[in-house]
């Protein structure tokens, strides 16, 4: 029997922050009486992180565990989780808990209660979220300035593509996600855009989440990188790659 949702967190080199972040989690999850399996994908990690994940794997018949190597991304990872699914709905999410089990419960009865929906995904834009814990000001201001491009490319449907925190219908992940190209953190982007253009009913839900201090996000290479992924989506929406 199919679980009802399954949690897709990427980890790469996180052998440190299993036990603070991910172990809580789970245990969290656990208490909300959802039928859940958690898909942690090991994105060709050089230390432990798969030793680690595999063992919390044999202890909990919950957790599956999938690896490829070398790393390539987050966007590559949550694809490769997403398309592994098998729960009726399916989550995106980073493992530092920046968006809280409450917020899954939330995103899980609306979908729930409102079967029109294929998605819902986070946005810490909207009047009503909360922020627990502020990005330091570089962040900030480097997130405004993408949603201003990516407005100016791609239109002003949604306020906040790059949160990575999204629900996901088993089925719409099935289209949404083979017309997802960006390996690394445009994907989360892309993949609100794709699904626009193929046609998905998507809501925005304001959110109350917490900035990870350690967060490994580079913001000078990471800027670069995004610029040029804007551009590769923009010539792939324009080849025709986000039609069914």
């Amino acid at each position: 029997m199919r679980p009802k949702l399954s949690i897709v967190i990427p980890v790469f080199n996180e052998e440190l922050r299993i036990g603070i972040y991910f172990d809580p989690y789970a245990s969290r999850i656990a208490k909300t009486g959802l039928d859940y399996e958690f898909l942690l994908v090991d994105d060709g990690s050089r230390d432990r992180t798969y030793e680690i994940l595999n063992e919390r794997a044999k202890k909990n018949k919950r957790i599956r565990v999938l690896t490829h190597a070398p790393n390539r991304g987050r966007g590559y990872s949550v694809r490769e989780g997403v398309l592994a699914a098998e729960g009726e709905y399916v989550l995106e999410t980073d493992i530092d808990n920046s968006y809280d089990v409450p917020e899954v419960e939330k995103f899980v009865k609306f979908l729930d209660t409102h079967p029109e929906y294929d998605m819902v995904i986070a946005t810490r834009e909207h009047a009503e979220a909360k922020v627990v814990v502020q990005q330091p000001r570089l962040r900030v201001f480097a997130g405004k300035a993408f949603h201003f491009i990516f407005h100016m490319f791609f239109g002003d449907q949604f306020s906040d593509v790059m949160a990575g925190f999204k629900l996901y219908r088993y089925e719409a992940v099935q289209v949404i996600f083979r017309h997802q190209y960006d390996n690394e953190f445009l994907g989360a982007a892309e993949t609100v855009y794709a699904a626009s253009k193929l046609g998905f009913k998507i809501k925005e839900l304001p959110v109350t989440w917490q900035d990870d201090k350690n967060s490994k996000v580079r913001v000078l290479r990471a800027t670069c990188r995004t610029l040029w992924g804007l551009f590769k989506i923009k010539i792939r929406s324009l080849q025709g790659h986000y039609r069914r």
